[in-house]
């Protein structure tokens, strides 16, 4: 029997642990004591409790599935990807190897230990007709990076034990990196980063809201709760077999205004410094033949069933956000 279904000692194999998400899992496991095998791709990890971080060729069958085996975990969670849109239209063999090849890798990884996997995917599986899309909602991807997460999903889910973690508009402290500003993109991510930045020093900030395509209204995640929710769910997988697709995401819909609005109110900074504007073309880092899903807003209550957690507001999140800078000591509100 697992040491995971006694909820005692818990080892995870951990990818893309130097990102906003990926942090966030480092810093929850060494809380809650669980063991923590990173797989490095070129940036190195800040040392913490249980934590043992080695390169790992992803694209390489060879090399994950040996990595894998000598790590013995008792569960995988997947968050590397290739994290530059405009690149993996230039490059779509490197990104395909980067995201569907290793998947494929670290799912029969985990069918060789009989353990779960989670891939970490995201709302830009749907194509911004399906609103408040739910965890059974037919993907149909506007773009590449949508059709390698889709793809990514259909390799893990065909494992009995695969599970899909979706997150949306992702906001949270990088404990790698803190809260470094960040640029708007056509997204819906960076723009709490953004909106403290600015604020804090007084500066207006337009937010992107026509003059083009954008992803304009989509459900937040808070990475901290996110990862909390997959280890619920790899908890829940080995009490009760539960597998599929999920939404780690918070309760609340938004639009980009109002996302940015709702930070400030949080933060106690001054609302009236935001306003909406077009794109500015300068500053857009996608070109105008991307397609990009316009409401990407997603249901998680069959999740929040299967965790037993209740979804977060984001006021709720957000508190836990400006709770984050200060214990990193960016700022002190």
């Amino acid at each position: 029997m697992s040491v995971f279904k006694e909820l005692v000692a818990i080892k995870i194999y951990l990818t893309g642990g130097s990102g906003l998400v990926g942090s966030n899992m480092l810093k929850l496991a060494a809380e809650q004591d669980i063991e923590v095998f990173a797989a490095l791709h070129h940036q190195e990890l800040k040392p913490r409790p249980k934590l043992n971080a080695q390169r790992v060729d992803l694209r390489s069958e060879e090399d994950v599935i040996a990595s894998v085996k000598r790590t013995a975990p008792d569960a995988i969670i997947h968050m590397a990807f290739f994290n530059d849109l405009n690149l993996a239209y230039e490059q779509r063999h490197q990104a395909w190897q980067v995201m569907v090849d290793s998947s494929k890798h670290l799912a029969k990884a985990a069918a060789a230990l009989e353990i779960p996997i989670i891939l970490v995917s995201s709302d830009w599986v749907f194509d911004g007709t399906q609103a408040l899309a739910d965890e059974a909602t037919p993907p149909n991807p506007l773009n590449y990076y949508g059709v390698l997460k889709v793809v990514g999903e259909t390799v893990v889910t065909n494992y009995a034990k695969g599970m899909v973690a979706r997150i949306a508009g992702v906001y949270g402290l990088n404990w790698e990196s803190g809260g470094r500003e960040l640029k708007q993109n056509l997204g819906f991510g960076n723009i709490p980063n953004i909106t403290v930045e600015h604020l804090t020093q007084d500066r207006s900030l337009g937010i992107w809201m026509e003059g083009g395509t954008l992803n304009l209204r989509a459900t937040p995640s808070l990475a901290w709760e996110s990862c909390e929710m997959m280890l619920a769910l790899i908890r829940a997988n080995y009490h009760s077999g539960v597998a599929g697709v999920f939404h780690c995401v918070g309760q609340d819909h938004v639009s980009r205004l109002e996302y940015a609005q709702r930070v400030a109110k949080a933060f106690d900074l001054d609302q009236k410094l935001i306003y909406s504007c077009p794109i500015d073309p300068s500053e857009s880092d996608l070109p105008a033949y991307v397609g990009i899903p316009k409401d990407t807003t997603l249901r998680a209550n069959y999740t929040a069933e299967v965790t037993g957690r209740k979804l977060l507001s984001l006021d709720e999140g957000l508190a836990i956000f400006k709770e984050h800078w200060q214990e990193y000591g960016l700022k002190d509100f």
